[in-house]
């Protein structure tokens, strides 16, 4: 009994090894290492467009040059207006939070919760 037993079990790793190999076999068959092959590229494509940035003698970048800004930048007076408009979205937030509203409708929601969990206990046994 014993002898056939580890008979048995020299076959399945036999089998494991075999299977293993033949699905890394068909794997690497399936594959190709370069990329081109894949997705061919032109070089126009591959290299984006070389930005002009100043460079100091030593060739690194001069940090000392002010960049570009990307878009236009908020004047003060449009700082000042978004400002004020966000100042009253908030009160008007806070004035509607009030602890007296907030302890009704957390009432009003667990009155509804209790309710709804019995309508929906009621329907499930109906259907049984």
């Amino acid at each position: 009994m014993k002898i056939a037993n580890s008979r048995r079990n020299y076959c399945m790793i036999a089998v494991r090894a075999a299977s293993g190999a033949g699905f890394a076999l068909a794997l690497a068959s399936c594959s190709t290492t370069a990329l081109e092959e894949i997705a061919p590229q032109s070089a126009a494509a591959v290299r984006p467009p070389a930005i002009a940035q100043p460079r100091q003698p030593d060739g690194y970048p001069n940090l000392n040059v002010r960049s570009e800004p990307a878009s236009a930048q908020l004047s003060d007076e449009d700082r000042a207006a978004l400002t004020g408009d966000l100042a009253a979205a908030r009160a008007r937030q806070g004035a509607a939070a009030s602890a007296g509203q907030a302890a009704s409708e957390r009432e009003r929601l667990r009155r509804l919760a209790l309710r709804h969990g019995d309508e929906a206990l009621g329907a499930i046994e109906a259907t049984e």
